[in-house]
């Protein structure tokens, strides 16, 4: 997170964390009030977790139709996006 940030946006490491700081203790969203947008701030990992993944292919599923997921989820290596079971 922290090389993309200051590839893409400049940011010094210090700016990078504070900014992740700030989406984990919450930003102010309205009616919502204030919410965390990131529960951890690891930034060197693009590892994504099951549970999160069956979450959100159910949210996908329920939404917008099964059509809209992938039949395999993607697996991010590096800096390559590949499909599970593929090398």
């Amino acid at each position: 997170m922290q090389q993309e940030a200051a590839r893409k946006l400049n940011f010094r490491a210090s700016k990078t964390m504070q900014v992740a700081q700030q989406l984990y203790e919450g930003v102010d969203i309205g009616a919502e009030g204030t919410v965390g947008l990131i529960t951890y701030m690891r930034t060197d990992s693009t590892r994504i977790s099951p549970i999160a993944q069956e979450e959100a292919k159910g949210f996908i599923e329920e939404k917008y139709g099964a059509s809209f997921y992938p039949e395999t989820p993607r697996v991010y290596l590096k800096k390559e996006c590949q499909r599970a079971g593929r090398a």
